[in-house]
This record gives structure tokens, sequence and C-alpha cells, in this order.
């Protein structure tokens, strides 16, 4: 008996067996592959089988809402000038992505939205700075960072005030009027948003000259 066609046979089936028991874990491995782990497409997908995140959420509200918080607030805030030049953890507007995951590493939490067809990436990393533990949250859009972010949850030690008075100092404002509710304009035209709704406390870097950032999320 000529068994070549039985272990043919035998082996086709046994690779059909295999790719459908584990098709879901061959096409993540062909996403992540095609598009990176950290991508509105892995993740999706990921959600769409799973019903889950794989990676905790840095956001939990509506995001294009969230985005607009500056710019809808902007007339009713308080502003002070400053020369000072705008810097994120030290790094300049248009930092890429990749060299932030080579500083930082790996992100505590991750969210990926898709805006006009538009990828909007956010990586978020637990840091210690105004003496508290605080969310570092970095948006990035074409890859490079158009937006930072300092979350605070405030407490008994850790006030309003305290976080205000010290990033008014640390961006050079000289005032004798501390506000809870205030942009820091730059010479560049950035800008730095404090706002508080009595859970947390939200300081956000702003690019305004991202024209084509600002217009998708209008």
């Amino acid at each position: 008996m000529d068994f070549t066609l039985v272990y043919i046979t035998a082996g086709f089936l046994l690779v059909l067996i295999l790719g459908i028991s584990y098709r879901r874990a061959i096409r993540f491995k062909i996403i992540k592959l095609l598009h990176g782990k950290y991508s509105y497409d892995y993740v999706y997908n990921f959600k769409k089988l799973t019903n889950k995140s794989p990676y905790p959420y840095c956001i939990k509200d509506e995001i294009l809402s969230y985005l607009q918080l500056a710019i809808n607030k902007r007339s009713l805030a308080d502003h002070y000038t400053t020369g000072n030049t705008i810097l994120f953890e030290n790094l300049p507007f248009h930092t890429r992505l990749d060299k932030i995951l080579k500083i930082y590493g790996e992100p505590d939490c991750f969210n990926a939205y898709l805006i006009k067809n538009f990828e909007l990436k956010v990586f978020g990393f637990t840091k210690n700075n105004f003496n508290t533990s605080v969310n570092t949250v970095f948006y990035f859009f074409l890859n490079e960072m158009v937006m930072g972010e300092y979350i605070i949850t405030t407490s008994k030690e850790i006030t309003v005030e305290s976080i205000s008075k010290a990033i008014l100092s640390r961006e050079g404002v000289k005032s004798d009027k501390i506000s809870n509710h205030f942009f820091i304009d730059f010479e560049d035209k950035s800008s730095a948003y404090f706002y508080e709704n009595g859970f947390y406390i939200l300081i956000r870097y702003i690019d305004w000259n991202n024209k084509l950032f600002f217009k998708l999320i209008e």
C-alpha cells in the first residue's frame, strides 16, 4: 500500500486543524507585524475578538469632547504669558514616538483612535512629579508629539493651589494672582492649560501651531 497519499492528507488535515485552532493568534501576529502592537488596527481587532482592550486606558472620556476642552474653555480662563520655551518633560513638540519609547520604555496605559482616517495614539506613564505620583500622557499624531498632559489626583497633601503655584513658577510666570483655571501662553503661540474639576488636576501642553491636528478635532 502506498502511504504517500495518506501522509500528505494527514499532514494537510493537521495544518488545517492547527490553522483553525490558532487563527486568532496568527491574525494578531500578522496585524502586529504590519501595524505594530501600539496601533489602532491592533487594538481594534483585539477588542473585536475579546471584548476588551489589550492595555489599560489612559483616557476614558469621549475623545473629541476631551480634546476640545481647552478650545472651549480658552475664553473663560485667566491668561499669563512667559518668555520660556515650551517643553513637556523637557522635550519639544514634534519629538518622534520612537524616541519617547526609547526614553520611557513600555507605557502604563495606551489608547488609539481613528479621527477622520488619521490615527491618534496616546501613551501614559506613571511618574513622580510635583512631589506626587502623576500620570504623564503623550499624544502622537503622525507619530510626532502634538500634546502632553499631567493628570494629578488631588488630596489633602496635594492641593490645587500648590500645583498651580508650582507650574506657574516652573514656567517662569511672575504674578501675585494665583488662579485655578488658566492658560500660560508662550511666545511661539503654544500654551499650557491648567484645569481642575474637583477630582483631578489637568495640565495640558498644547501646540496650537499644528493646524491640521486642530482642524481634525474641531
